[in-house]
């Protein structure tokens, strides 16, 4: 859902020669084309389940332009969609050039995950731990969650306030091997699959590299994580 709240400013203005009264080009129409445009821009940039409120500088009604008979080509000059603010530049080619830019701010709002408790290091996420809230997410730059699905079972790498919006450099994949831990060593090769055990040097969580004690010839080995108790040792 797009939504919009206007602030009175004066666009800057650029043009050439006097107007007469009966020669202006109608500021409504003026108004509506430059809605138009940042609400078509706006609606293929975000999502259906954002919430965006742009601001449009308001046109100063003392404005007098000339007639355009050519159709207005409107631009997005400085800025862009994903930044706070950016202007709109709406200028006509003839019969007389001029040009009008407008500052347009923007305010994004999406349902994000928050810490429904105080989250402590090294806990595992669960249903209880997350909630869904409405927040502005216009200056958050190094990532959130808009659905639960994708954090339940990682692990919180630092505590989190109860409250505070849960990013992602705040989770890593859950330790799944600990330290000491006796695991199945696979090796697979075309044709061929052999097993082994040994001990874990280190913690480690899915997808990462681990060493591994080889439980028989006592030679440390680098594996690969498969899953609790399990690692696979590339050839």
């Amino acid at each position: 859902m797009l939504r919009y709240h206007y602030i009175l400013l004066i666009a800057g203005i650029s043009l050439v020669g006097s107007v007469k009264a009966q020669d202006t080009h109608s500021l409504t129409e003026l108004d509506e084309t430059i809605r138009q445009f940042v609400d078509d821009n706006l609606q293929t940039h975000f999502d259906a389940d954002s919430e965006v409120q742009a601001q449009i500088g308001h046109l100063d009604p003392r404005l007098r332009l000339q007639q355009c008979e050519a159709p207005l080509k409107t631009e997005i000059e400085s800025g862009h969609l994903n930044q706070q603010s950016f202007t709109v530049k709406v200028s006509c080619p003839e019969p007389t050039k001029w040009s009008l830019r407008v500052p347009v701010k923007l305010q994004h709002f999406k349902m994000v995950a928050v810490a429904t408790t105080p989250l402590s290091k090294g806990q595992v996420l669960s249903d209880s731990d997350v909630n869904m809230v409405k927040q502005n997410v216009t200056q958050i730059t190094d990532g959130y969650f808009s659905s639960p699905d994708k954090i339940i079972g990682l692990e919180v790498q630092r505590n989190i306030s109860a409250g505070n919006i849960i990013k992602r450099n705040m989770l890593k994949e859950p330790t799944v091997i600990h330290k000491g831990e006796i695991v199945k060593m696979v090796l697979e090769a075309p044709g061929f699959s052999i097993e082994g055990s040994g001990v874990a040097q280190n913690d480690g969580a899915k997808g990462q590299t681990i060493r591994v004690k080889n439980s028989r010839s006592n030679k440390i080995v680098e594996a690969v994580v498969v899953e609790a108790g399990v690692t696979t040792i590339p050839m």
